[in-house]
């Protein structure tokens, strides 16, 4: 955690997306899946993110309520003070400065809710930036050993290539030696009669098996 406090201050002040909005961010973790850790960050975002859309159109619910009710206050002071001692104005206009001021402590409940929930968002997309930067490293680290490990045995298996080439063709030139002296000396007729019990007529040892196929 001592590395990650460190991180979180040396990026203090630096615009961070919100990553579980970005679909290159998603794309992160196509291959294996997103971490646990992740995962329950990015839900505590979304959580936040619909709470945040609930307050704001509950703000402005009772922004448009309010408005209302402040019309309604208008109608009734008029209607108090054109009909003197008209208790049904006199009541509404009070339950309808008893509402707003209900309203006006639900209003500062949400522009209270409003102007935290942004604070908490970037704190934990901070954090999930921490946790996809040490994901991301960590897949980049394992996919340069096997590529060093790929690569190791690429070039050994090149080398034995070469090496295994050199002896086939060695082995093919015995063959026609050992073919060619084989004739001069014993003669094709009897060497005819040795290739029908050892090998195919002709003496075609040197065929490679795997260009017949």
């Amino acid at each position: 955690m001592g590395d990650k406090k460190e991180f979180k201050e040396a990026l203090s002040g630096k615009k961070v997306p919100l990553l579980t909005l970005d679909q290159k961010w998603h794309q992160l973790f196509e291959r294996n899946g997103k971490p646990i850790r992740v995962q329950r960050l990015e839900d505590k975002i979304k959580g936040l993110l619909t709470k945040q859309a609930r307050a704001n159109q509950k703000y402005q619910d009772l922004k448009k309520l309010k408005n209302t009710l402040m019309d309604n206050i208008v109608l009734n002071m008029k209607g108090t003070e054109e009909n003197q001692g008209d208790t049904v104005s006199a009541k509404r206009l009070e339950e309808d400065r008893r509402l707003i001021d209900e309203i006006n402590g639900k209003i500062a409940a949400c522009e209270k809710e409003l102007d935290e929930i942004p604070e908490k968002i970037d704190e934990l997309n901070r954090t999930l930036m921490l946790e996809t930067m040490d994901y991301c490293y960590r897949e980049m680290k394992s996919n340069a050993e096997q590529i060093k490990f790929l690569s190791d045995w690429l070039a050994r298996t090149r080398r034995e290539i070469k090496k295994n080439v050199v002896i086939k063709q060695n082995r093919e030139i015995m063959n026609r030696q050992l073919y060619a002296y084989m004739h001069d000396i014993f003669g094709a007729d009897v060497i005819d009669i040795f290739d029908l019990k050892y090998h195919s007529p002709g003496g075609d040892f040197d065929d490679d098996p795997e260009e017949k196929e």
